[in-house]
């Protein structure tokens, strides 16, 4: 999976930047799988019984939020975020009864994500 996952990245980057629709897929594609990729990690560590309690599920919601706030400023991109959006409040849905402390991070980290889409990075002349 993680394989895949550069693989997509970079297809990602020799995309002719000029066409939005183009890159519109490739980028919501990249933002489901990459949270994808996360979650299927952290299952991995659970089922072999890792004790690190809930530190290890939030670094991966903050991994996963750096990604896309970083792609989001960086690259311009709108897309990536809204993937990365639509899967943390899944997060929040399924995890709401058995672990509201993930649940709650998961739904305000995509609060954050919406907000980026109201502020520009400011332009450098």
């Amino acid at each position: 999976m993680f394989l895949w996952l550069i693989a997509i990245y970079r297809l990602y980057q020799e995309l002719d930047w000029r066409k939005k629709w183009v890159r519109f897929p490739i980028s919501l594609y990249l933002g489901g799988l990459s949270v994808s990729l996360l979650i299927v990690f952290d299952i991995y560590l659970a089922k072999i019984h890792a004790e690190m309690g809930n530190a290890f599920p939030i670094l991966l919601l903050l991994i996963g939020f750096l990604a896309a706030f970083t792609l989001r400023y960086r690259e311009q991109n709108l897309t990536y975020p809204l993937a990365v959006i639509w899967l943390y409040v899944s997060i929040f849905f399924g995890q709401l009864r058995e672990n509201t402390g993930i649940a709650y991070l998961a739904v305000l980290l995509a609060i954050l994500l919406v907000c980026t889409y109201f502020f520009r990075r400011p332009r450098v002349k």
